[in-house]
């Protein structure tokens, strides 16, 4: 991916010629090693054989792809862009939430997984291919099962489960967790991941072209197009992704199928309970 309207929005301009030393020149310095690396990891994508794609391009046809028109996106990115060059505490806020957009239009276009850059696959097997229980398709995987390894972040009740499904899984026969136990490990941990999918969006994965995606683009936008200049974080999506509009019929229900189909079996690398899990 790459924003290009954004980034040239962000990018420092050039020192003017009696403030060539000092600050602005620190600034602009800065500014152009960031460029010259974000290049750099686009060629490596492209080498390694992925595509990468303006995000302009992802609205040439206005209303036809995820909802934003391309005099929204350039508003949002402006948004994002002037609130980097004001600074201040809140800074990156608006770039962030710009991202939130940006994840969402690409998943909208593309499907795929999008994962925030500290996310590691963990325990996922590459080499074999996972099922989804939603048969429609529209509910993104999503969620996670601990946000960090504090008390707050749910380590500690979390990580011992995961060591005690780890060793099941591993062995069954090795004597030291209980068919039980690990049926109630797992259990545990498919409701603290769907409570995940409610309030975490590090991590999604979906096919291109769901009504759930698109719904959840037009909630983040919903605070420039009506509450006026303004970007908000996806986060409050996350319902939308799970149970697909809000305001339609039949949501709560959905929503509540949602959280139970979003759980991501690769991140714990679960005993298989179905048979359709092995197709």
């Amino acid at each position: 991916m790459a924003f290009d309207g954004v980034e040239e929005e962000i990018r420092k301009p050039e020192p003017s010629a009696w403030k060539f030393m000092g600050a602005e020149r620190d600034a602009y310095d800065a500014d152009q090693a960031k460029i010259l690396k974000r290049n750099r990891q686009r060629q490596q994508l492209r080498d390694a054989g992925y595509q990468t794609r303006a995000i302009e391009e992802l609205v040439a046809n206005g209303n036809a792809t995820s909802g934003v028109t391309a005099q929204e996106l350039g508003a949002a990115s402006g948004i994002a862009a002037n609130s980097v060059k004001q600074g201040g505490h809140d800074a990156w806020n608006d770039l962030k939430y710009f991202s939130d957009i940006a994840r969402l239009m690409y998943l909208h276009a593309g499907g795929g997984h999008h994962m925030d850059v500290d996310i590691g696959l963990g325990d996922m097997d590459m080499g074999r291919q996972y099922t989804h229980s939603d048969a429609a398709g529209e509910v993104p995987l999503m969620g996670t099962l601990a946000r960090d390894m504090t008390l707050g972040g749910g380590g500690p009740e979390v990580v011992p489960r995961l060591e005690h499904a780890k060793a099941y899984r591993g062995n069954p026969y090795s004597g030291g967790v209980s068919a039980d136990e690990y049926v109630d490990d797992v259990a545990a941990l498919g409701e603290r991941a769907q409570a995940g999918a409610g309030m975490y969006n590090a991590l999604i994965a979906t096919r291109a072209g769901t009504g759930n995606v698109r719904a959840a683009v037009d909630r983040i936008m919903r605070s420039m197009r009506v509450a006026g200049p303004g970007l908000s974080t996806g986060m409050v999506a996350n319902r939308e992704l799970l149970g697909g509009d809000r305001a339609s019929d039949g949501h709560a229900d959905r929503l509540q199928a949602g959280y139970a189909q979003s759980v991501p079996p690769y991140l714990l690398r679960l005993q298989h309970l179905t048979d359709d899990s092995d197709l």
